[in-house]
C-alpha cells in the first residue's frame, strides 16, 4: 500500500463516514415532514387532510394509544421537541450501515484502494 494509496483509502472511509452519520438525522426529519403532510401539526389535525380523513372515517372515537394517536403526538411534538438521542441514534445506525456497505461492497470489489 503506497502512501497516496493510503491517503486515498482513508479520504474514502473518512467521506463515508460522515456522509452515514449526516443521513440519520436527516432521515429523522423527513418523516416528520411526511407527517407534517399528511396533516399531523403541533395545532392538532389539519382539516382537509390525509389525517381529518382517516379521523372523520374511523367508526368509533380515537383510542388512546391507537396507531392514529402516536403519530398525532409526534406531529405535536415536531423535529425540535423529540429527544436528541433519537437523532443521535439514526446517526449511528446509518453510521454503521454505511460502513458495513462500503466496506463489503465497495472496498471488496477492487474499488478501493486498501488492499
Amino acid at each position: 500500500l503506497s502512501a497516496m494509496g493510503f491517503w486515498e483509502c482513508a479520504l474514502d472511509w473518512v467521506i463515508t463516514i460522515l456522509v452515514s452519520f449526516t443521513i440519520g438525522p436527516i432521515i429523522v426529519l423527513f418523516c416528520f415532514f411526511g407527517l407534517w403532510l399528511a396533516g399531523f401539526t403541533a395545532s392538532g389535525v389539519v382539516a382537509g387532510s390525509l389525517a381529518a380523513l382517516t379521523q372523520s372515517g374511523a367508526p368509533v372515537a380515537i383510542q388512546s394509544g391507537s396507531c392514529f394517536a402516536l403519530l398525532q403526538h409526534l406531529g405535536a411534538l415536531g423535529a425540535l421537541g423529540v429527544n436528541p438521542y433519537v437523532y443521535l441514534g439514526a446517526a449511528i445506525l446509518c453510521t454503521v450501515l454505511g460502513i458495513t456497505t462500503f466496506y463489503y461492497e465497495g472496498c471488496n470489489l477492487g474499488d478501493c484502494p486498501c488492499h
